[in-house]
């Protein structure tokens, strides 16, 4: 009886760790709205609309693409990877980057990746905020993004100045002047590119990712500074827009 009693609360304890396990790869609730299950249907159709075309307030040489207004799914995905530091949610977004990606070649918007690779350019953030984070949402999702797309990679080129107001209540040009000159290269970049780098731009299509587009104060000015390192941003696509 004791023997049997011992192999029960082992089994038990193996139950507990192989179902904690479970839950660490396959979570328990939608990681999206928080309902039982995985990825829930709903916000699954919710994030599988394809992109669409818009223009910001401020003005951008390359076409800019949503995936969707910031409302639903979308914003619930936001919050949870940004302000709730979800890792399957960051995934989520990197899926839904990547698809968006597949659909605009399949719509002949850029070419196939398979044939033209891709490279992905993280909107730019606070490098406090990126540790508060526990990295930055948006870089760790273009980073699975492009584990689903051939031969592309990311790459992490500009911050914001930590000295930089906070632009969650500005305006459009508010926004802009806000901005101006406080989008600075990445450190090892400082001082310019290499000109390999610059060539192998030139050579593959180069998209500006971002979660959210409110005024697009964020991606004209990161525009002019990629500009000024010799490099052109061909798209910018953003999960909402605002």
């Amino acid at each position: 009886m004791a023997q049997g009693k011992s192999s029960q609360d082992v089994l038990r304890v193996l139950y507990d760790v192989t179902r904690d396990a479970i839950g660490l790869v396959i979570p328990e609730t939608c990681p999206v709205c928080g309902c039982s299950g995985t990825l829930c249907r709903d916000c699954k159709d919710d994030l599988q609309q394809p992109p669409v075309r818009f223009s910001p307030r401020a003005a951008l040489r390359a076409a800019a693409w949503t995936c969707g207004p910031y409302s639903g799914a979308r914003r619930h995905l936001i919050l949870s990877a940004k302000e709730r530091g979800s890792g399957e949610a960051r995934r989520i977004m990197g899926a839904v980057f990547a698809a968006a990606v597949r659909r605009l070649a399949s719509d002949g918007h850029i070419m196939p990746p398979e044939i033209t690779p891709v490279i992905l350019i993280p909107a730019p953030t606070r490098l406090s905020s990126r540790r508060q984070r526990g990295g930055d949402p948006v870089t760790i999702a273009c980073d699975f993004a492009c584990s689903q797309l051939p031969s592309s990679s990311v790459l992490p080129l500009v911050r914001i100045a930590e000295r930089t107001r906070d632009s969650a209540e500005l305006g459009a040009s508010q926004r802009r002047r806000n901005l101006s000159g406080h989008i600075v290269p990445l450190t090892q970049f400082k001082h310019g590119i290499s000109g390999k780098l610059r060539q192998r731009c030139a050579q593959v299509t180069v998209i500006l990712v971002d979660d959210v587009a409110t005024t697009g104060a964020t991606a004209a000015e990161t525009e002019l500074v990629a500009a000024s390192l010799g490099i052109r941003i061909d798209m910018v696509l953003v999960l909402a827009r605002a």
